[in-house]
């Protein structure tokens, strides 16, 4: 993946918006890449490269689809990672109205799980609670 990719992408991290936004980006690319690919092997212009030339244009821009696959397939999975926290905090959110109750998981947690799980847990918990914006 690109470093610029890497850096927007990390920055976006937690927001929803800017992350569809990096995504949509990529999406025009794709589709801009997708009609040239077409025009090159269908109705190539005067000013269109001929022979090698002409193959390794089509393989670079082949190759920068692919990443641009990967770079999606990222965003789109750290998208279903955000509704995926969001979804189980409003469950619990609106299942656990009492809060002695989520003393009492945590402290059923504690006793039930060995530091390094309970570790775990919390720092998802860390994870999603950033996430959903608290």
């Amino acid at each position: 993946m690109h470093n610029e990719f890497l850096e927007r992408f990390s920055k976006a991290k937690d927001d929803k918006q800017k992350l569809l936004a990096l995504m949509s980006e990529i999406d025009q690319t794709q589709r801009n890449i997708k009609m040239r690919l077409a025009k090159l092997s269908s109705e190539p212009s005067d000013g269109d490269p001929t022979g090698r030339e002409r193959q390794s244009l089509i393989r670079r821009m082949t190759d920068k689809r692919s990443h641009l696959k990967t770079e999606r397939e990222h965003i789109r999975s750290r998208l279903a990672e955000l509704k995926a926290n969001s979804k189980a905090y409003n469950f619990v959110r609106n299942d656990c109205k009492d809060d002695s109750f989520l003393h009492a998981f945590y402290a059923a947690a504690e006793l039930t799980l060995d530091s390094e799980q309970l570790n775990i847990v919390i720092a998802r918990a860390s994870e999603i609670q950033s996430s959903t914006g608290l």
